[in-house]
């Protein structure tokens, strides 16, 4: 999946996630948001969902237990179906 990107974006966005601080804003998100994560992510860690689910006030947290970092790809099924639930 990955493989598929120009290696110059994907380090420009390693670099991005690395520099970015967008803690301070993650408590003035009011929409409900829905956060779907990968237990097995190895390029975002599992504790990060934790934190944004605990900082966005009117946000559900919904692990993916046979999934890494393309939760969308690995239980496509189950993504869509919360998704859509969720809309």
């Amino acid at each position: 999946m990955g493989l598929q990107a120009a290696g110059w974006s994907t380090a420009a966005v390693i670099v991005l996630l690395r520099d970015e601080k967008l803690h301070e804003d993650l408590p003035k998100i009011v929409v409900p948001t829905l956060i779907i994560h990968g237990i097995h992510d190895k390029v975002i860690p599992f504790s990060q969902s934790l934190e944004l689910n605990q900082k966005i006030i009117n946000s559900k947290l919904v692990p993916f237990q046979y999934s890494d970092h393309g939760s969308f790809w690995e239980e496509r099924d189950k993504f869509n179906q919360l998704l859509a639930q969720f809309i």
